[in-house]
């Protein structure tokens, strides 16, 4: 089903993040650790993000505009 598509996704992700983390724990340079360690992962439209940027805030906004909550694929 797609919820168990999405959710592995969603896990597969986190591990990325976890990954990144670790990369970034004796290499931080323009600030990448707290920014992997800020990642945030959501489901919009039937799309999973990622963000992992110094603002997830404006970019989260950014998607949610031009994303709509649900498709309307008919």
């Amino acid at each position: 089903s797609s919820d168990v598509c999405s959710s592995d996704l969603i896990a597969q992700l986190r591990e990325r993040k976890d990954a990144r983390v670790r990369e970034f724990a004796n290499y931080d340079v323009y600030n990448s650790a707290s920014i992997a360690e800020n990642a945030v992962v959501f489901e919009r439209g039937g799309y999973v993000v990622m963000l992992m940027l110094e603002d997830n805030d404006a970019a989260r906004s950014i998607v949610e505009r031009y994303i709509p909550e649900r498709l309307n694929l008919s």
